[in-house]
């Protein structure tokens, strides 16, 4: 044998060895009575032989395992070593191999194991695993007359593949003919690696006959309980069980239900929680071939039914004195006592049974005016099986000794009217008859109980009625009440309820102090041409708290400070009159918003005085004016001057009135004295009479400046007829639901200038509560604020509530500061407006002084709000909002669709 590396081997004929060399690793030290050997060989550091017996033995170094001959290895017909690893070649052509294996030198080559083996026919029992080699398929009835079954090989290039002995390509089906009809029929599958022992998997066909086992774990109870339960398991020893075809069902019948099955799983607990008498447990099954199994358990004693107590009283619904109870049981019970009466606003006690199934107490109440509730705990007593019984009825029984009372309405007590109530109410709480003979309340007998006083003296100046239906008196006054203090009286101890109580004597009170202007003068009432002012004194009676304005020429000048109850005085700015005639002033008064017709006064501006003109010698250079502005303009019918629509501005060139009369006269007065007023083409100074047929009547006034500028006034009298009963000052309005409101006038004039629309063409809802939307617009309107059309959003989190078609009006409102948002980052655009927001909202708008300490000019200044009060005052002090009844804010008031139009329509005016 040559040697490798540093050592040699010999074999000698007599079967031994002999080696020389490096025997650092005692590579050449031959183990001791080492013979029969046929064949050697040499690793770099250890020995290798072959024994005749087909055995290896080995020596030297063994840092890789390759001196460690496998344990059991035979067989052997030739060995080699290279470096640090053995080989041995065995009779059978399988090699093995051992020691150093880092290229995988020692691994002997191929794979005997399958990567997957299936049954076209159908499954296995067992989920394939490659070291697993036993699988079995079942079948119901028969097996199959052939079997395709297709394996594939973990390793193919280096093992061959055979199927029922017959060599097969891995991957592909091979056919097997089942002869005849066995029960049962294997199938073997052989791994043949080239290298490596083979390995034999088995598939065995067999048939299924046996149904799936049922094992309840309860098998039925017979004592009696509220429910039953059994934990239930299904086993089959061949195909196995069907897991999805598990169903239970309980029934009443031992019989197998035809339906009503649920679903479970193996090892389930199934119970039934409700019913009475025997119930029996259903199980189906089934196996993976098909066996059905419907197993039934034995019976189960349910008892479900709880014992009823119903509380009755032979007292009736109302009651005023304790009353008797009866406490019946559906059957015998055990166990009941007076604690087990649940019972509200009364006690109980003397509980007697009557029988086991039947009691009786007394009860007791304790507050008159409530309900006394009496009823049965549940789980106060047990029947016979100890079923604890269910809550009883409830039964409710009214304890009433109180005394019939009276409510006031159409006033609260004390209240001040400014407008007198047209009737006053009075109802009873509860039914009441006559305490003298005991009959009822009618319409016919009825109005002795009630009567009135008018400052401390009996009144009578009303027409009583009742009402039975309501029990309710009401008290209709023969015209408008006077200013006085008027009280309501209803006489005691004359009537009571059913139950003997009577109602005591009660009396209300209110006053009618109703704010009139009763005359209005100037002082001085001729100011020079320069102008200046003059102090307008107004009388009248309970004016504190009320608003009161003066206008001049019918637009807002000045608003009046209140000095009493019966006097109010403004100080009254009056322009300079440019031209060469004197002009007259008229000013008049607003109370609450309202004008006051009859009471006006005159103040005249002098006329400017002539210029003197000194002849020169030269001609003088002249700029002619372009002035073309009226300074005055009016409409008198009759004498009586006519409200124009808007009020006059110079600036305004389009007017409406409302006239019966046939003819109007215009007065007016150019602003350039040399400028030239026309109407029909001819020249008119001063006044012109214009005749006037039914319906419009469109009059223009053409006024030319000395350079030759022309403005045109358009002025459009709508003559009506007498008998529709048009007031002649108020502007047309088609509303039909502020006939008779307070504020019509102003929503008219409101709705004339642009500021606010009705609902529809013919109705403005005056009273429904005006939006932060609907107000947001309402003042752009007033403030003649462009609303763009600009795409941007805003960015409240609440902004999807805002309307589409309000989408570009909020948007200006925010970025005019008109509308802003809450702290929590909302809109609220369609939350209600108070009237403390609304004059914040004005006030921002104006930008009016808001920083000011807010003086206590309303009643109820304790009641506004400390961020709303120099809101509030800047309101006021510009004549924008007033008090109501009583001079009070009420600062969280809801604003009405009247109160902004009025508020606004002073706005408009107070910017005019």
């Amino acid at each position: 044998m040559p040697p490798l590396e540093y050592h040699s081997l010999a074999l000698k004929s007599d079967g031994t060895v002999v080696g020389w060399g490096d025997n650092t690793n005692n590579q050449i030290s031959v183990p001791a009575g080492l013979t029969g050997v046929v064949a050697i060989a040499t690793g770099i550091t250890h020995s290798l032989v072959l024994k005749s017996d087909g055995t290896v033995v080995a020596w030297g170094t063994n840092a890789y395992g390759q001196a460690s001959v496998p344990a059991g290895l035979s067989g052997v017909i030739a060995i080699a070593s290279k470096g640090y690893h053995s080989l041995a070649l065995k009779a059978d052509g399988t090699v093995v191999g051992w020691g150093r294996n880092d290229g995988g030198q020692a691994t002997t080559p191929g794979n005997d194991n399958l990567l997957a083996l299936t049954l076209q026919e159908g499954e296995f029992n067992e989920s394939f695993q490659a070291s697993d080699t036993t699988y079995t398929a079942y079948f119901k009835d028969s097996l199959p007359n052939s079997a395709n079954l297709a394996a594939t090989l973990n390793n193919t290039p280096q093992a061959d593949l055979y199927v029922n002995d017959e060599r097969v390509a891995s991957g592909s089906a091979a056919t097997i003919n089942v002869p005849g009809a066995p029960t049962s029929f294997d199938i073997p599958v052989r791994v043949e690696p080239y290298l490596k022992s083979s390995k034999t998997y088995t598939v065995t066909l067999a048939i299924d006959e046996t149904k799936p086992s049922v094992l309840f774990g309860t098998n039925g109870r017979a004592t009696a309980a509220t429910s039953a339960s059994s934990m239930v398991t299904v086993s089959d020893t061949e195909s196995g069980v069907d897991s999805a075809s598990l169903q239970y069902a309980w029934t009443q019948s031992a019989a197998v239900p035809a339906g009503g099955w649920t679903t479970f799983g193996d090892g389930d607990t199934l119970s039934q929680t409700c019913g009475d008498g025997s119930w029996y447990l259903h199980v189906r099954a089934s196996d993976k071939v098909g066996n059905i199994v419907d197993a039934v358990s034995n019976p189960f004693v349910l008892d479900n039914t709880a014992p009823a107590a119903t509380v009755s009283t032979s007292a009736g619904g109302t009651v005023n004195a304790a009353f008797p109870v009866t406490i019946a049981f559906s059957e015998s019970v055990s166990g009941f006592t007076v604690d087990d009466l649940a019972i509200a606003n009364g006690t109980v006690s003397n509980l007697v049974s009557v029988t086991s199934a039947t009691y009786t107490a007394t009860v007791s109440p304790t507050t008159s005016g409530q309900a006394v509730t009496v009823r049965v705990s549940a789980g106060a007593v047990t029947d016979t099986a100890g079923i604890p019984n269910t809550v009883s009825n409830t039964l409710n029984v009214l304890y009433d000794t109180t005394k019939p009372t009276v409510t006031f309405g159409g006033f609260t007590d004390n209240q001040r009217f400014i407008a007198p109530p047209a009737t006053v109410t009075v109802s009873v709480t509860e039914s009441v008859y006559w305490i003298a003979d005991g009959t009822p309340l009618t319409s016919d007998n009825a109005l002795p109980l009630i009567g009135m006083r008018k400052d401390g003296q009996a009144f009578s100046a009303y027409a009583p009625s009742y009402d039975e239906l309501s029990r309710t008196f009401t008290l209709s006054f023969n015209g408008t009440l006077e200013d006085g203090d008027y009280e309501v009286l209803v006489a005691g101890n004359a009537v009571r309820n059913v139950f003997q109580n009577t109602l005591d004597a009660a009396s209300a009170s209110f006053t009618v102090a109703v704010p009139r202007i009763t005359e209005i003068f100037s002082a001085p009432t001729s100011l020079p041409s320069a102008g200046g002012n003059t102090i307008a004194t107004i009388s009248g009676m309970n004016l504190i708290g009320q608003s009161v304005i003066v206008y001049v020429d019918g637009v807002l000048a000045a608003t009046a400070s209140v000095n009493g109850a019966a006097s109010a005085e403004a100080i009254v700015s009056l322009p300079a009159n440019g031209t060469q005639t004197a002009i007259n002033h008229r000013l008049t008064v607003y109370l609450n918003g309202v004008e006051v017709p009859g009471h006006s006064s005159t103040v005249t501006v002098g006329a400017a005085p002539t210029p003197s003109v000194t002849p020169t010698p030269t001609t003088p250079s002249v700029t002619l004016s372009n002035q073309a502005d009226l300074a005055k303009l009016e409409v008198y019918a009759s004498g009586k001057a006519l409200e124009l629509s808007p009020a006059f501005s110079p600036g305004t060139t389009d007017y409406s009135a409302v006239t019966d009369a046939a003819q109007v006269e215009l007065q007016f007065a150019s602003a350039q004295s040399k400028a030239i007023v026309k109407r029909l083409g001819e020249r008119i100074d001063g006044t012109t009479n214009v005749p006037l047929s039914i319906g419009a009547n469109v009059l223009k006034i053409t006024v030319q400046a000395e350079d030759g500028t022309i403005k045109e006034y358009t002025v459009t009298i709508n003559r009506v007829a007498k008998n529709e009963n048009t007031t002649p000052s108020s502007p047309v309005c088609s509303f039909m639901d502020i006939e008779k409101h307070w504020a019509k006038s102003s929503i008219c004039k409101a709705a004339g200038q642009g500021i606010v629309e009705g609902v529809n063409a013919y109705a403005f809802e005056p009273n429904r509560n005006v939006t932060r939307t609907e107000f947001a617009i309402m003042l752009l309107r007033t403030l003649g604020i462009h609303i763009g059309n600009e795409t941007s959003d805003v960015s409240f989190t609440d902004k999807g509530s805002i309307p589409e078609w309000a989408r570009p009006a909020i948007r200006t409102a925010v970025a005019e500061g008109i509308l802003a948002g809450y702290p929590d980052g909302t809109l609220r655009p369609m939350q209600t407006v108070t009237r403390s927001e609304m004059a914040a909202m004005i006030s921002k708008a104006m930008k009016w002084k808001a920083d000011g300490a807010a003086s206590p000019f309303f009643s109820d200044d304790a009641s506004i709000p400390a961020w709303a009060k120099p809101y509030v005052e800047a309101a006021r002090e510009h004549g924008v909002l007033s008090g109501q009844a009583g001079n009070r804010f009420v600062p969280d008031g809801l604003t009405t669709r009247a109160e902004a139009a009025v508020a606004l329509l002073r706005l408009w005016q107070t910017l005019r």
